[in-house]
C-alpha cells in the first residue's frame, strides 16, 4: 500500500487490463474510503500515456482505488488498489 503524505500532489498510475490486455481508454476511476462501495466516477487523467489519478486533497486514512471500463455490453469493476493518506 502507498503511503502519501497529506500535503501531497502526485499521479498515480493505475494499470487495468481486460483478459490480459492492458486498456488504456474507456477507463473511470473512483476513489473511496476503506470499505465503502464506488458511486461517483471520473474519467482517469492521461499523464505521458499512462492512466491513473491525482493524489490531491483526501482526508487521512487508507483509501481503495476502483476502476470501471466502459466495453458495452460490458462495464467491468474491479478493486484495483490501495493508498494511506498519512
Amino acid at each position: 500500500m502507498p503511503n502519501f503524505q497529506r500535503e501531497t500532489v502526485e499521479f498515480q498510475e493505475v494499470i487495468v487490463t481486460v483478459d490480459g490486455a492492458l486498456v488504456t481508454s474507456g477507463v473511470e476511476i473512483a476513489i473511496t474510503e476503506r470499505g465503502i462501495r464506488p458511486s461517483t466516477w471520473i474519467a482517469a487523467v492521461v499523464l505521458e500515456g499512462k492512466i491513473g489519478f491525482m493524489v490531491d486533497g483526501y482526508s487521512v486514512g487508507d483509501h481503495w482505488v476502483w476502476t470501471r471500463v466502459t466495453d458495452l455490453p460490458e462495464r467491468p469493476v474491479d478493486l484495483a488498489g490501495t493508498f494511506r493518506i498519512t
